[in-house]
């Protein structure tokens, strides 16, 4: 029996996020999501997914493209390089190796959904 996050195409709640940034990650999953309609695109997105080295967990996997998003508060260059040399070329949970994270600072992105959208988009290959 598949366990339910192995099936990707769903949300996971953290519980220390705020209403904000989950909204964020599901927009940022289903614009993935959208990107693959047409491609090999079941289970295109995880959210909430375990890194198994460092107990790490990244916010949204584009599981196509092998690609880590992080959305960040307080985003630093020593964070976002951090971020970057403990989860890339990691594997995932479902054993996804990381080809790279891409870190975004949740202070950037806009609070009406469409144009958070339209940010967004830029960052999905």
């Amino acid at each position: 029996m598949k366990v339910f996050r192995e099936l990707g195409n769903c949300v996971r709640f953290h519980s220390s996020e705020t209403t904000l940034h989950l909204i964020i990650k599901t927009v940022l999953a289903n614009l993935i999501w959208r990107a693959h309609i047409g491609k090999k695109w079941a289970g295109a997105t995880s959210v909430e997914t375990e890194v198994k080295y460092g107990n790490r967990v990244i916010d949204v996997v584009d599981r196509i493209n092998r690609l880590g998003y992080e959305i960040e508060t307080n985003l630093t260059k020593k964070k976002k390089l951090e971020k970057g040399k403990t989860v890339k070329g990691q594997a995932t949970e479902t054993g996804i190796i990381l080809r790279d994270i891409i870190v975004i600072d949740a202070s950037q992105i806009p609070s009406n959904l469409e144009k958070m959208k339209n940010y967004l988009s830029k960052y999905v290959f």
